[in-house]
């Protein structure tokens, strides 16, 4: 879809971002229905940003966020798929592996300056990696929310209530920090920052979470702590560092390498508890009650 040179920077990486986000949908829905999607949120984007500016564009993207997930989830389970609970935790569990590695690679985007041909420190793929950050993050949002979403249709029915609702707030962050992420890429200061930043923080807390209730229930078939390996990094950074700042008065300045250590402690849980979560893909049966 061709934008003018002069259209906003808004609604040029909403564009982008769009058609980046299209990828969920099945390839042959894409092959029939992707262009014209395409052009119909353009034009979606030009009359929320000429009716309500900014704010308007945002909460068309919040309200095409979630509706994309949805309706990704029915096309695959129309166009030819067999969507059974079995096979939908099977994708949900790469989508954990995926979305891991999605984040990762996002935050490593993000770290990167921003190209400049006169700048010693910049490299000619930085072109490449600066545009690729915010893709990146936003998918992986979504797709650790469809990852935790095959969690609780596998494990929902051992977990109790406390078990789902921990998934549940790891599968609703997901999406809210995906929101704050676009927001924040469009208008550089709060509230999106916190919204993606304190989001994010709630769908790892909410992995932890469900590994607590792991650990007590011994509900996987194996590596029942490996959620709470999962989880545990980014709200425990988030906790010292408002403990240190606290004490300290000012904001700390982590080096490089404890970013490295977390991102990468997380994305080897996620990356082992979405393998686990497609290779046990078989719903668990309620037994019966005694008669």
């Amino acid at each position: 879809m061709e934008t003018s040179p002069n259209a906003p920077r808004s609604l040029i990486l909403s564009i982008r971002l769009y058609q980046a986000l299209l990828a969920i949908y099945p390839s042959s829905f894409r092959r029939e229905y992707g262009w014209q999607m395409l052009q119909v949120f353009g034009d979606c984007c030009r009359r929320a940003l000429r009716q309500a500016g900014l704010p308007g564009l945002l909460r068309l993207w919040s309200r095409t966020l979630l509706d994309a997930v949805q309706s990704a989830l029915e096309e695959h389970a129309q166009r030819g798929v067999d969507m059974s609970k079995e096979k939908f935790i099977k994708l949900s569990g790469w989508a954990l592996m995926l979305g891991g590695l999605a984040v990762v690679l996002g935050w490593v985007a993000s770290t990167r300056p921003e190209y400049d041909r006169h700048n010693a420190l910049s490299l000619p793929i930085d072109r490449y990696i600066n545009v690729a950050e915010l893709p990146l993050l936003v998918m992986g949002m979504l797709l650790l929310s469809v990852g935790f979403t095959g969690l609780l249709v596998r494990y929902g029915k051992t977990a109790g209530a406390f078990g789902r609702l921990s998934l549940g707030l790891a599968m609703v962050s997901g999406v809210v920090s995906a929101v704050g992420m676009v927001g924040l890429a469009i208008y550089d200061s709060n509230p999106w920052w916190s919204m993606f930043f304190f989001s994010l923080t709630f769908q790892f807390l909410g992995a932890t979470l469900f590994g607590v209730v792991c650990l007590r229930r011994q509900m996987l078939p194996r590596w029942n702590g490996l959620p709470l390996f999962a989880g545990i990094w980014v709200p425990l950074f988030v906790v010292i560092s408002l403990i240190v700042e606290q004490n300290s008065g000012t904001w700390v300045e982590w080096p490089e390498w404890v970013f490295y250590s977390i991102w990468f402690l997380s994305l080897a849980g996620l990356t082992g508890l979405g393998y686990l979560l497609q290779s046990d893909s078989q719903p668990a049966v309620m037994p019966a009650a005694a008669g």
